[in-house]
This record gives structure tokens, sequence and C-alpha cells, in this order.
């Protein structure tokens, strides 16, 4: 090779190295971002033993997942999210997660923590701490039980992660909990003295320290609860509104920013009618270590508080029927909105059960026992009524019937072989007494009693609160002025004998919601 070969030789090997360094550089992946899903479920619905119904934590879109990142000491900046679909169960919802290449080897497993955050308005915003005001207390949906309601839109409990790994595995979609964070209450407050009084104030003072106080917040970032620890929550606010009669029950959750709570004291304050502070003691210590914990606190009128983990019914007066310890608290079926309650039983004393069924009405202002059984007949579709002029053209029950099984639409009532309207509610009217005993049900498997002059006639009983006897009214339902914790009950007397009516037995039953066999 001469001199000039060489010498361009030279010169094009440096072309050439680039050249190769170029093919080299071709036959490596460009690192991209990594993309991993994950399915946050909500922990598990509450219960109580002996309380009806539960508590369930739901997602909802004013709801946003916080999470941070992390891989052998390194940690990504917050990533705040929004869920794009809540399922219909809503107990569960799936997040797709960017793994920034830049920051972490998509070769090698990630860490995931975090919590969920209540969204600002439509735009998912991370705040450094969540503070959670030193505890809540709330009036859960439902009367005397908790129905079934998004926990996280009336309570401020942090829900965390607990630290979980995630895989390099892009096909698979990684399962994340959520835990509560802090102590949830269910509290009954019974009123046992012989006024009305309106709840104050709740303070609970614990023996170990373990409270925190109205500093307290949450920190997204660890997971951690912060703030000064004392002996005693702050005091509580309760609903001084509502005026809660003698022997009625109000319930309550609470919530409270604490780890555990062992030993707990309990210090009420309530207001009598005339505003007058009265503060009840707690004395026995209480053990609140469950995730949910249950505690009837009793109102005496020696100012001291009955503490126990069970309901403590006083039983009401049955010299004239009735269940002695059926409460509101044990309706299932309430009908009308308001402040107000009133109980309605019936009774048809024919041997098919369930017999002496009760509903709960709500109401606000003047109501009567006619609108009472208007509102629960047309909201259950079980229930139909026949009703006539009497008494110089009052409306009276003639008969009552019940369906076991519903039907669309109800059974009639049938006079002479003719089917009467109903129009679709569930109450028919004729215009006067004269055929008041020859009515009959289309179901003849349910419940059905009428009359007037021969067959027998319904007896209207009334009592203004549980714990009295019932007595034979002497008003008909349209007359009488439903008040607040008041009972009216039906039931059918067979026979024209006897002008003091049959009294209630002594045994009560819900009535069942429309969906319940």
């Amino acid at each position: 090779m001469n001199k000039m070969s060489i010498h361009k030789l030279l010169l094009c090997l440096p072309l050439l190295l680039i050249g190769l360094a170029g093919c080299t550089g071709e036959d490596e992946p460009t690192p991209t971002d990594r993309k991993v899903s994950i399915e946050v479920t909500m922990p598990y619905p509450l219960s109580l033993e002996g309380v009806k119904g539960s508590m369930a934590y739901y997602w909802n879109k004013e709801l946003s997942l916080h999470l941070l990142i992390s891989q052998q000491g390194k940690k990504s900046l917050p990533l705040t999210l929004r869920p794009e679909a809540i399922p219909g169960e809503g107990d569960k919802v799936r997040f797709d997660v960017t793994i920034p290449h830049d920051r972490f080897d998509p070769s090698k497993p990630v860490t995931v923590t975090g919590s969920v955050l209540r969204s600002e308005g439509t735009r998912a915003v991370a705040p450094q701490t969540i503070p959670v005001g030193g505890g809540q207390a709330i009036k859960p949906k439902g009367f005397g039980g908790l129905l079934p309601y998004d926990l996280l839109k009336e309570i401020h409990q942090p829900l965390f992660i607990q630290p979980v790994t995630i895989t390099p595995d892009e096909e698979k979609v990684s399962p994340v909990k959520l835990e509560p964070k802090g102590q949830l209450l269910f509290l009954q407050f019974h009123n046992g003295t012989d006024e009305a009084v309106a709840l104050n104030t709740l303070t609970l003072k614990s023996a170990d320290g373990t409270l925190f106080g109205t500093d307290a917040f949450y920190d997204p970032a660890t997971g951690e609860m912060r703030g000064t620890r004392g002996d005693s929550s702050p005091s509580l606010p309760l609903d001084k509104q509502e005026m809660l009669s003698p022997d009625l029950v109000a319930a309550y959750l609470v919530w409270l920013p604490s780890e555990k709570l062992p030993k707990a004291t309990y210090r009420l304050s309530h207001l009598t009618e005339d505003g007058k502070e009265v503060i009840s003691e707690g004395e026995t210590p209480t053990d609140l270590d469950k995730s949910l914990s249950l505690s009837y606190l009793g109102m005496k009128e020696d100012g001291t508080l009955e503490i126990s983990d069970e309901p403590v019914i006083e039983e009401a007066d049955i010299s004239e029927g009735g269940d002695p310890l059926f409460t509101m608290n044990d309706i299932e079926f309430w009908v009308g909105e308001g402040e107000k309650r009133a109980a309605l039983v019936i009774e048809w004393h024919d041997d098919k059960q369930p017999d002496a069924m009760v509903w709960g009405y709500r109401f606000d202002g003047e109501k009567t026992g006619y609108d009472m059984m208007m509102a629960v007949v047309e909201a259950d579709p079980r229930l139909s009524l026949l009703l006539g002029k009497a008494f110089g053209g009052l409306d009276v029950i003639f008969g009552m019937g019940y369906q076991f099984t519903p039907t669309t639409p109800r059974a009639p009532i049938i006079l002479d072989g003719q089917k009467l309207s109903n129009n679709g509610n569930g109450i028919t009217f004729v215009e006067n007494a004269k055929d008041a005993d020859k009515y009959k049900f289309g179901d003849e498997s349910g419940h059905w009693k009428e009359g007037w002059y021969k067959n027998g006639y319904w007896v209207y009983y009334v009592k203004d609160n549980r714990l009295d006897s019932f007595s034979y009214s002497q008003l008909v339902y349209s007359l009488r002025h439903l008040v607040d914790g008041c009972w009216d009950g039906w039931s059918f007397q067979d026979g024209m004998e006897s002008y003091v009516g049959r009294p209630h037995g002594n045994k009560f039953v819900p009535a069942p919601l429309p969906d319940k066999k």
C-alpha cells in the first residue's frame, strides 16, 4: 500500500467509527416511562352487632389519590390522580400510574405509598398536610342503625396506603388496599330524664394520653398523624337544633384522631327546655379497642351517665297491650321527612305472620294520624286501605289489606264481584258505610280485615310516648295531632260484642322494606 492510500484510510477512519457508533445506538432501546395499573380498594364496610345496617367507604369523583413512588432511596414528586370511572359498587377504582424513566430503573420493582384526599373544586390538589381538627361528630343517616353511605363525604377520616411493592410486569393490575386512620365510635344517647333535652357537647378523656388535640394533622407523604397529644379530646359539638324527647335515642358517629383509645370516660353536656346546661359524667372507663366501637350513653336524672356496650331499653307500660321492648330504633320502613318522628302499628289478629307490623313517619309542623296513615299506605306497595264516609262526612277506615308478596298493580278491593279502583296508590274510597261488611280483598293469602256494623271494626289506639300505655282514642285519626315520639296503633276487633277494643299483642315486628321478601 502506498503512502497516498494510507493517508486516505486515516482520513476515513473517524467517519467509519462514527458510522459504527450510529449503528450501535440504533440497536439500543430508547428509554421510556413505564406504565403500571393499580386497583385501589376501600376498607371493608363497618358493622356493629345488634345495630341494623352498616357503614361503607365508597369512591366518588370528589376524591383523589395522592401517591409517592420510591425505589432504592429515590422518591418521586407527589402524584395526584382523579378516578376516571367508578364502577357501580364504588368500592374499588383502577388508576394508571406513570413511572418516570429519568428517576427510576424500569426493570426493578417500585414501592407505592400514599393516601386519599378530597379534591378542591375540579382540580386535584395535593396539600402538604391534612388538618383533622381534633375530631368530628355527625348524625349518621338512618334511624337507630346505620345505612350504607359514603363515609368520606361525611367525616374527615384519613385513609392511607400501606407500602405496596409493584413489579415490572406491565400486564398485571396490582391490588392496593386502603386502611383507615384514627378511631370511629358509634354512640347512642338515651334520654332517661323526664323532659326533652338538646344535646350540646361531648368530651372524652383517655387514661394513657393517646388522643391528639386540635392542632392534629395527617401527613400524606408519610402516612403519619402528628400533633399535640393530650389526656382529653376537644369538646365535640353535637346537634343543638333537635330536642331529644324522653326515652328516645339519638345516634352519632364520632371520629377521633387517635391510634388507640383504651380506658376512655365520657362527659356530656345537654340543654334543658329552658336553656339550662346540665353536665352528665361517666365514671366507668370504657375500652374502645375495635375498628368501630359502640357505646350506649344513658342520661339519668341524677346527672350521671349509664354506659354500656349493649343498648338498655326500658319496658313500656303494656297494661293496654303492646310490645314492651320494641322502640323506634327497631323500625326499618320510614316515610316522610322532618325532625319529628311517629310510629304506626297495624295488627290484623288473623293468625297470619308477620302481624303487628310497625312503620315510621318523619314530619315537621302540624300533622295528624290521617296524614301518617296516608303517607305509609302510599309508600308501601304491600298495603291497601278502604276508606268511607261516616261521622258526618269524615273519612274513616273500613278495611285494611296487606300482601306478603306485592303485585303490580296492588291487589284490588272487591264488592259483589266488581274490582274497585285504588288509583295505583293502594287507597280506595267509597261514599258511605252501607256496604262496609261486604268487601273482599283480591289477595286471599294476605292480611285482610274489614267491617263497620257486623264483622267488627278497626280500633284506634294512641299514646304520646313509647313508655306510656296505649289508650282507646276518643278522636278519629284525622283529628289526632301527632307529637314527636308518639305511637298510633290500629287493631282489628272481630264482632261487635265489645266496645272497649281489642288490645295489641305483645310482639311487634318491623314492617319490611319494599324490596325485602
